[in-house]
C-alpha cells in the first residue's frame, strides 16, 4: 500500500507537528546526470530510536515516492538501509520530479507506542496497519536545469502549541525569528484540539477554525508589503517567503479571508462536507 501525505488518525513524526518532543526526520538527495540516465542517491537522517528500531527489526522500513507529472511516472521505493540509491532513463522525466518521504510500517503494529511521544499521549497505544505512516518528511524535488530543492506546503509552516497562561486568550500567533508560526491555545482548547485532530475528517473544519484566521492576519500583511513593494527584513525568513510566493502567484484582488482559504486548500468547505455526512446520532427531524 502506497502512504499518502496529509494527516492521521496516529502520532505521526512529520516537521510541523510536536506528536513527537525531539526526534526528526529528513533526508538528503542528490542527483547525477550522465549517459542519459538520472542517478539519484538519497540519505535518510532519523533521530528517533523507537522508529529506528522498527526498522532494524524490518517491520518498518524508509520509503520514497519518486513522481514526474508530465511523464506520469510514480514509483514507490522502500528500503531499511540509510541511503537508497535508484537509476532513471533520462526519458522517465521531463521538467519537475517530486520526491516524498517516509517512514511505514512493513506489518501491523499492534498497542504502538513510545516514550518519545508528546506528553498529551502519555498511557495511550495505537493500532497501526501494515502500510501506515510513521514518519513523513519534507518534499523535495528537482528539474532538468536548477537542481535539487524543498518545497514544503503552506500548512507544514504552522504549529500549534498548549499556552498555559492562566489567563491565555482564545487564539494568538507568534512569528518572531521563527521558521514556522506558531498558534497558540489555552490548555483546554489545546486538548480538544488534539483530540478533533485524531478524526481524518474533521481536521479541515478545525483547520478553518484555528489556522485560517491566522494565516488570514498573514496574509493581510504580506498583501500590503506586495501592494507597496517593500521587502521587509522578515522577507528572509522561510514561512513568509514562502506565503508570499504563493501569494504573488494568486489574484491579489481577492481579500485576506479568500486568499487564506485558496491557500489552505478551502478547508471550510471540505470540513462542512465532511460533518454534513456524519452521522451524529440523530434522527434527521428538525
Amino acid at each position: 500500500m502506497e502512504p499518502r501525505a496529509g494527516f492521521y488518525p496516529h502520532p505521526v513524526l512529520r516537521d510541523g507537528l510536536d506528536d513527537y518532543r525531539d526526534a526528526t526526520f529528513a533526508i538528503e538527495p542528490e542527483v547525477r546526470r550522465q549517459s542519459g540516465q538520472h542517478e539519484l542517491s538519497v540519505n535518510f537522517s532519523l533521530t528517533s530510536e523507537t522508529l529506528k528500531k522498527l526498522i532494524s527489526e524490518r517491520r518498518a522500513a524508509f520509503a520514497l515516492i519518486v513522481e514526474c507529472q508530465r511523464t506520469r511516472v510514480r514509483e514507490m521505493h522502500q528500503t531499511d538501509q540509510y541511503c537508497l540509491a535508484l537509476r532513471f532513463r533520462s526519458s522517465d522525466f521531463d521538467g519537475r520530479v517530486d520526491l516524498f518521504p517516509f517512514v511505514v510500517a512493513r506489518e501491523k503494529l499492534p498497542n504502538f507506542s513510545s516514550d518519545e511521544l508528546h506528553q498529551d499521549f502519555e498511557g495511550e497505544s495505537f493500532d497501526i496497519d501494515a502500510g501506515d505512516v510513521l514518519a513523513e518528511g519534507l518534499q523535495w524535488w528537482f528539474e532538468e536545469d536548477t537542481g535539487v530543492g524543498r518545497d514544503p506546503k503552506p500548512g507544514h509552516l504552522f504549529l500549534v502549541s498548549e499556552n498555559p497562561a492562566h489567563d491565555a486568550p482564545a487564539l494568538e500567533y507568534r512569528t518572531q525569528g521563527s521558521k514556522k508560526v506558531e498558534i497558540l491555545l489555552p490548555r483546554e482548547s489545546f486538548r480538544i484540539y488534539k483530540r478533533l485532530t485524531d478524526a481524518k475528517e474533521l481536521i479541515p473544519l478545525v483547520n478553518s477554525m484555528v489556522v485560517a484566521p491566522v494565516l488570514t492576519q498573514i496574509v493581510a500583511d504580506i498583501k500590503r508589503d506586495i501592494d507597496e513593494g517593500e521587502h521587509p527584513e522578515k522577507a528572509e525568513i522561510r514561512w513568509y517567503r514562502i506565503i508570499r510566493q504563493k501569494l504573488e502567484t494568486m489574484d491579489l484582488n481577492l481579500n485576506p479571508v479568500a486568499l487564506a482559504q485558496r491557500i489552505l486548500g478551502d478547508p471550510l468547505s471540505s470540513g462542512l462536507k465532511a460533518t454534513a455526512g456524519a452521522d451524529w446520532g440523530g434522527n434527521g427531524d428538525d
